[in-house]
């Protein structure tokens, strides 16, 4: 293992914290837990954590809460939300909250173990608040509820080096599924079509990837983005990715990140 992880598990239910400490102290992390909001906020400020996974549904203080508190004190510290009662409203809330992950009750090792590598990777390479991440294309929600668009360093390390950029955007109405770019890696390989991962009213065009794809090749989660969008219907469109989208999916630790 690569990084020793100090983490927080907050639930008020005894056996979901034994069974997530057990689970990645097995695989060499710090595990701490505690059994409430409170309990759990006194421990942030106490000591030093890379990581808290937190459950919605607890008394007094709840998970979205408790990681709200985190994140705004602590913004270094990765949050991940657990739950017995998913629902697209809540996996929303929890994107705007800008949590690394939304897993679904009863956990299995592998959803947990993969989660925290997603939060860990995140925390090293600076990549936040990702409502949406595939091999090829991400999405971030801002601060104002708009999103941004790009395509991710995997996607580059995978074709190498782009070195040509064709936008198939106006300003206008962008439909998801619809073909936003098309890219060029090399001069005698195939042209590369990204296709939008929701709708919504185009804000603004990166138009400066068109004269300098390096923006692309060394900052893809930063000046390298594409396009920004107002969703139009976020919760329908979540509805309709399902298991493609690591927020929602009940298997990230299939290997999307190959």
């Amino acid at each position: 293992m690569a990084y020793r992880a100090n983490v927080l598990v907050v639930d008020d239910e005894q056996i979901v914290c034994n069974s997530c400490k057990k689970i990645l102290n097995q695989e060499g992390h710090n595990v701490q837990i505690a059994l409430n909001g409170r309990e759990a906020l006194k421990k942030v400020e106490e000591d030093k954590y890379d990581v808290v996974i937190a459950d919605w549904k607890m008394p007094q203080i709840d998970g979205m809460e408790v990681l709200r508190i985190v994140k705004k004190n602590h913004p270094d510290i990765v949050p991940i939300m657990i739950t017995g009662y998913p629902s697209v409203e809540v996996a929303v809330k929890a994107i705007r909250l800008g949590v690394s992950n939304y897993l679904p009750k009863p956990l299995s090792p592998g959803t947990l173990t993969g989660a925290l590598k997603k939060a860990l990777d995140e925390r090293e390479s600076g990549r936040r608040d990702l409502l949406f991440y595939q091999r090829y294309i991400w999405a971030r929600m801002l601060e104002d509820g708009t999103v941004r668009i790009g395509v991710n360093n995997l996607f580059r390390k995978w074709v190498g080096d782009i070195l040509y950029v064709v936008l198939h955007l106006d300003e206008g109405e962008v439909e998801q599924g619809r073909l936003c770019v098309r890219i060029l890696a090399s001069d005698r390989g195939p042209v590369h079509k990204l296709y939008a991962p929701i709708r919504g009213r185009v804000i603004r065009i990166n138009y400066e990837i068109n004269f300098n794809t390096d923006l692309i090749n060394k900052d893809p989660f930063g000046r390298g983005w594409i396009i920004q969008l107002e969703p139009s219907n976020l919760e329908e469109d979540l509805k309709k990715w399902s298991g493609n989208i690591s927020i929602m999916s009940k298997n990230h630790n299939k290997k999307e990140e190959e």
